[in-house]
């Protein structure tokens, strides 16, 4: 029982921290860089989402190096929109990152995924995209 206590105590302030972040960071529609925000855990991953509307489940994870260059049109709209989001994640070229690829459940089709690009515990990047259509959209 201590154990869980400790669990959903680490979970809570995890949250806290996502919920300061947001609330430091903001949420302008001409967001620029501001700031770095920080998702340490599996925990505050998911807050994160949850604080913009997504509700979500995990399904994957993958390893992965981010891009020195984007020279594909792919791969120039997804840096645009990330732009968009105040996020920067050319200023992460060439580090290792991990992929993380959650289910969005609240969405009536069951095409949508969430997708969170973090260096170490940085977020570099964020979307939702039908993989129906493969359309991309803001998280945020």
């Amino acid at each position: 029982m201590k154990r869980q206590t400790g669990i959903i105590l680490g979970c809570l302030l995890t949250c806290g921290t996502a919920l300061g972040c947001i609330a430091v960071f903001g949420d302008s529609a001409d967001a620029k860089p501001q700031g770095i925000v920080r998702l340490p855990d599996a925990c505050t991953r998911e807050a994160w989402l949850n604080l913009y509307g997504w509700e979500v489940t995990a399904v994957s994870e993958e390893s992965m190096r981010m891009p020195t260059q984007y020279r594909t049109d792919a791969g120039q709209t997804w840096l645009d929109l990330q732009l968009a989001q105040g996020l920067s994640p050319e200023n992460y070229g060439g580090r290792s990152a991990v992929r993380y690829v959650y289910h969005v459940e609240n969405l009536r089709a069951d095409t949508f995924y969430a997708q969170l690009v973090v260096c170490g515990d940085e977020l570099v990047g964020a979307m939702v995209y039908d993989a129906a259509t493969q359309e991309m959209e803001r998280v945020k």
